[in-house]
């Protein structure tokens, strides 16, 4: 999501990117395709999360401060892993993730 992020706001003037984490949140999403043993592992960690409608602070904080574009924010700007600012890596991630979707784009 990171190296997305920072693909597209290179690339795509006037719009601001932005990857965002809503904090521990209290969805399926971890259950889906895995283990019953990752799943119930995933239950235990979101079980004290919030509700998704309850993550908005987050965005609206990040959209009202007008952060600078293309960091990755969990309440606040954090560093992330150096291959996510590799512009080669993220030029083979898009030409990838295109070729994934190929048979969805017209």
């Amino acid at each position: 999501n990171v190296m997305m992020t920072n693909y597209f706001q290179r690339h795509l003037e006037g719009v601001d990117f932005y990857a965002v984490h809503p904090g521990r949140v209290k969805t399926d999403i971890g259950t889906k395709d895995t283990s019953k043993l990752y799943a119930c592992f995933w239950r235990l960690f979101t079980r004290n999360g919030f509700l998704p409608v309850e993550t908005v602070p987050t965005y609206m904080k990040l959209i009202e401060s007008r952060k600078e574009p293309g960091y990755y924010y969990l309440e606040q700007s954090h560093s992330t892993a150096q291959i996510t600012s590799d512009i080669d890596a993220q030029n083979i991630l898009m030409k990838q993730a295109l070729n994934e979707l190929k048979d969805y784009i017209k």
